[in-house]
Parts: C-alpha cells; structure tokens; sequence
C-alpha cells in the first residue's frame, strides 16, 4: 500500500550517454511526500554493465539480476522500518559524528540538523529521523551536484546499517 511518509521499493538507474561509464542499477526506497530517497551502500548490491556489445547483452543481464535487486528492496525496507522504531540519545550529536567520521563536511552536516526538523522528516531522535535528513538535504540542486547527491543518498545507508548495528534493544546510546 502506497501512503504519505511510508517507503517505496524503487531502482536507481543511471547511464552515460557518451559511454564514458557503465550503466547501473540499484534497489533504492523513496517515500511519497518528497523527493526523499536512499540508495543502497553496499556496492555488492549493485548490478554493473560496461557499455559494450548489443542491447540484448545487457538485457540478460538485467534479467538474470533482477530477483537479487527485488531482494534488496525487502532488506532496504526491513533496515529502514527497523530505524523507524530505533531511539537515539542525542540523535543530533550521534549524527554529528557518524557523517563527519565519512568525510561529510560541516555545512553538510548542519543542513542535515536542519533536514531532521523538516515536517517530511521521521519522528526526531529515531535512527529514521537522521536518514531522513541525510536523504532530504541531497535532493538540494543548489547545494549538490548529482554526483554528490547520490553520495550523500548512499552515505544514509551506511549510517542506517552502522546505527542499527550500534543499537541496543532498538536504542543508541551516546556517550556524554
């Protein structure tokens, strides 16, 4: 079922015109009320084809691919609905860290602040609620290019994995 806020299997697709890179595809989650999207880390979780050969070569490969990437939106959906229900102490300071450890800069990191406010946004203080921002600052055309929004989208995923696996009886705790 389709609703306001709930996420949505999806598959990112990306290609080069000029064939200057491969094309890919993903299992990615969307939710309906925005632009709001997160596209796996894990790059094992990718299907990758370098431009070469017919359309039909890399039709099979889709085709022999595609129930791995089907699988991927179930954990995709079990990982985020396991966020929702996740609680952080100091959600805003956990978030802190967990970007700037992967290289995400400081101006980043105080929009994702803002992200996790925004009425879009999970409940504030679960795992949810920092992915959300994560995910909602990358939609930024003025901020980020594509390159890096999809960055930023895959970046969501890795703080959701490591939040949940620093969880605790569906909490994070962070020292003070």
């Amino acid at each position: 079922e389709i609703t306001m806020k709930n996420p949505i299997p999806c598959f990112d697709i990306t290609n080069s015109p000029v064939g200057l890179s491969s094309v890919a595809i993903a299992a990615s989650l969307i939710k309906l009320i925005c632009t709001n999207g997160m596209t796996s880390s894990l790059v094992e979780r990718y299907i990758r084809m370098i431009h070469s050969g017919t359309t039909d070569r890399l039709t099979q490969k889709l085709d022999d691919n595609i129930q791995t990437l089907y699988t991927e939106h179930s954990t995709l959906l079990r990982e985020y609905r396991s966020a929702l229900e996740t609680q952080i102490d100091m959600a805003e300071r956990w978030m802190q860290d967990e970007l700037l450890g992967l290289g995400v800069s400081h101006t980043t990191v105080e929009k994702v602040a803002e992200g996790m406010k925004d009425e879009t946004s999970s409940e504030f203080g679960t795992l949810a609620n920092v992915v959300d921002g994560i995910t909602l600052i990358a939609q930024n055309n003025e901020l980020f290019d594509s390159l890096e929004r999809w960055d930023l989208e895959k970046k969501a995923h890795t703080v959701l994995v490591s939040g949940l696996k620093q969880a605790d009886n569906k909490r994070i705790l962070v020292d003070a």
